[in-house]
């Protein structure tokens, strides 16, 4: 990030709500590592599939997880997405094969991530002038802290709410008034930071896209 004049304008502020997935890191290349290591478990267990033909079947689970669990957080859970994959593959109930494949990706997703290079030298920045920073996120709480600690970032954040705590997702307002609350900042000395024009924006503090 060499924007000087965005980073002038954060240096202003009191507190930085940043968006996790896809903005402090690249998502695809760590998605696309925990499918294919998702599918040598399934491979290994259930049956041989090629890497498409298990893509396939996962975007169809996941779309109809989506339908019922429409803007919560758990719509986003990969362990309710490959639940879904075996329910359609097996007239039983596969605990452990579901549990297996949900540690595969995740086990290979941890491992291809990569903190962007503008990032440490931006939270330092901040820490540096005593600016608050907390991540707002659209998932489950267990696997975003999972993350943090993977990017080795958690020193340099102050809070994290993830929609599973806030009870909705961005860009409903109550995430980030949540967010605003635990640093105790107030909407006009906060700005936020993220990627994707649909859900990193708010009517309560002014979103730039990275």
């Amino acid at each position: 990030m060499a924007n000087r004049a965005l980073i002038a304008k954060i240096l202003r502020k009191k507190a930085v709500l940043l968006d996790l997935d896809n903005t402090l890191y690249s998502y695809r290349p760590c998605h696309r590592a925990g499918l294919a290591n998702a599918r040598a478990c399934f491979c290994e267990s259930v049956r041989t599939v090629s890497q498409r033909a298990f893509e396939i079947s996962y975007e169809r689970a996941r779309e109809a997880v989506k339908k019922h669990t429409k803007r919560q957080a758990a719509s986003h859970s990969r362990l309710l997405y490959f639940q879904e994959m075996l329910r359609r593959e097996r007239p039983f109930t596969a605990p452990q094969e579901v549990i297996n494949m949900e540690q595969a990706y995740w086990q290979a997703y941890l491992k291809a991530m990569k903190l962007r290079p503008w990032v440490m030298p931006l939270l330092k920045q901040l820490h540096k002038a005593r600016i608050r920073t907390a991540i707002v996120t659209n998932m489950t709480l267990e696997w975003q802290l999972k993350k943090i600690d993977r990017l080795g970032i958690a020193p340099w954040i102050d809070c994290v709410v993830s929609s599973e705590e806030a009870g909705v997702e961005k860009p409903d307002p109550r995430i980030f008034r949540l967010a605003l609350q635990k640093l105790g900042c107030k909407a006009g000395d906060a700005v936020g930071l993220g990627d994707d024009p649909a859900s990193d924006r708010s009517t309560v503090v002014k979103f730039y896209r990275i």
